[in-house]
């Protein structure tokens, strides 16, 4: 048994979006709910991670006499002849030729092409643990959809847990001491934390979860680019401790990773405030690719790209994200007289499956390798590298403290920030939002998302010995 959430849209719409839940049967077969009839044309989809099958949608519905190729990376419903002249009759809003179905049989055929190049194989459906196995068996019927209190509910199939957000099916955790050594002794001084306990927690997240930097980790070689007196920068209303004007001075600088000039790199732009007599505290934001300031406010969207190249397809492909409506980041911190610094995590390794041949990861490939190392860095890891080489280039600008450097992050850049802060001890401050399961989480207590959730939704991300 198993589940699939599917995404069908009108294309004459702006907010064209119909979710449908489906539920595998025997043979391979699905039977979607009567209201897919309602999507209207359906259209292609991105959609990362799904095994490819064949669907059958029930006959009967007037639109959804289809054929379904869910792929690893899209969905395509291609409609037969007698259905599309019966639509066409009854609603005159599309019709079917045979270029059109020339076209969607060519895509088909492209399609699964691609499905079977690029799917893994994977243990069959007959001897994974039952949906329910572990975790809110309650929660069976929501897969692919929200539970009654909004929730959204997944299934990790090779545990077979369900996620639960009721309190009584919590089972019973217990957390470990930190204070305890791995061979039973306790921690009694902090030399003993610092030379004895603390390496050896390290040493379990950089093997087992987030993945170790290779030794062959290339160098940064930092090239200012530009420098400007921006006069438009607001300080935020109520927080211009410094009573300075509006305004900050804007530095953008290139990080080339590697000694190969077309190799990658990653730009931060750092915002100073002018009137500044001494070095600056300063808060480094790694972000998902906006301008600091907040929506509504200076916030505005930056083009994906890194320092030298627009058009970065690993920041492309990661949703549009940014600070809460009405706040601004940059102003709030300029106006207390503190610097700020930003940096877009796609510049440093793309945030998606299998794309090891680019970013800082590709770099340290040896010659016939096409993923790191079991215990090497996933995507977090890279990205924490990142910070920690943006803070090599803070420690050599006499504008800044480099003893007073925080950093921040949001989402899988909340896990980001807490790594990097773990492993380098120049960070001052962790400011991490919304980090979630693999971050601030408890990963012993089943509520909402969960280690196996995250293992089998974002491998990338992590450590290859997480799996």
């Amino acid at each position: 048994m198993g589940f699939a959430r599917i995404t069908i849209s009108r294309p004459d719409a702006r907010s064209p979006v119909i979710d449908v839940a489906s539920t595998a049967i025997e043979n391979e077969k699905r039977t979607l709910f009567e209201y897919l009839n309602k999507a209207g044309p359906p259209c292609v989809h991105e959609l990362p991670d799904f095994r490819p099958a064949l669907f059958h949608i029930a006959p009967g519905h007037r639109l959804c006499d289809s054929k379904l190729l869910f792929g690893p990376q899209r969905i395509v419903i291609l409609p037969d002849r007698w259905t599309y002249r019966k639509a066409r009759k009854q609603r005159g809003d599309f019709a079917m030729n045979g270029r059109v179905i020339a076209g969607c049989v060519a895509l088909l055929l492209a399609i699964l092409a691609s499905a079977n190049a690029q799917v893994p194989a994977t243990q069959s459906d007959a001897t994974l643990p039952e949906p329910g196995a572990r975790g809110n068996a309650d929660n069976v019927p929501f897969i692919g959809q929200r539970d009654p209190g909004g929730n959204p509910v997944r299934l990790a199939k090779a545990t077979g847990h369900v996620s639960n957000y009721n309190e009584e099916k919590v089972p019973p955790y217990t957390l470990p001491d930190p204070l305890v050594m791995n061979d039973g002794r306790a921690v009694t001084t902090a030399q003993m934390w610092f030379n004895e306990r603390r390496p050896e927690i390290l040493k379990f997240y950089q093997t087992q979860i987030y993945g170790r930097i290779p030794e062959n980790a290339p160098k940064m070689t930092w090239e200012e680019m530009e420098t400007k007196l921006d006069s438009g920068i607001a300080r935020t209303s109520g927080s211009n401790e410094s009573g300075a004007p509006n305004g900050a001075i804007v530095k953008t600088i290139v990080g080339h990773m590697g000694d190969k000039s077309d190799g990658p790199a990653m730009k931060v732009t750092l915002y100073l405030p002018p009137e500044a007599k001494q070095p600056v505290p300063v808060l480094l934001s790694i972000s998902f690719g906006f301008v600091p300031g907040g929506r509504g406010g200076q916030g505005r969207a930056q083009t994906a790209g890194s320092g030298k190249a627009e058009g970065n397809e690993a920041a492309k492909a990661a949703p549009a994200r940014g600070p809460a409506a009405g706040f601004n980041s940059l102003g709030e911190v300029l106006g207390r007289g503190w610097a700020y610094a930003s940096l877009n995590y796609g510049d440093i390794q793309p945030d998606r499956a299998n794309a090891w041949n680019q970013g800082v990861v590709s770099l340290t490939l040896k010659e016939g390798q096409t993923q790191p190392a079991a215990d090497e860095w996933g995507t977090i890891s890279a990205w924490a590298w990142g910070i920690s080489r943006a803070i090599d280039y803070l420690e050599t600008n006499p504008a800044v403290n480099s003893k007073q450097v925080a950093i921040t992050g949001a989402s899988r850049l909340g896990k980001t920030v807490l790594w990097a802060g773990a492993q380098d001890q120049r960070v001052a401050a962790v400011f991490s939002v919304v980090s979630g399961e693999m971050g601030a989480a408890l990963i012993r207590r089943d509520w909402g998302e969960t280690l196996d959730d995250m293992a089998q939704n974002f491998s990338w991300q992590f450590a290859g010995n997480l799996q």
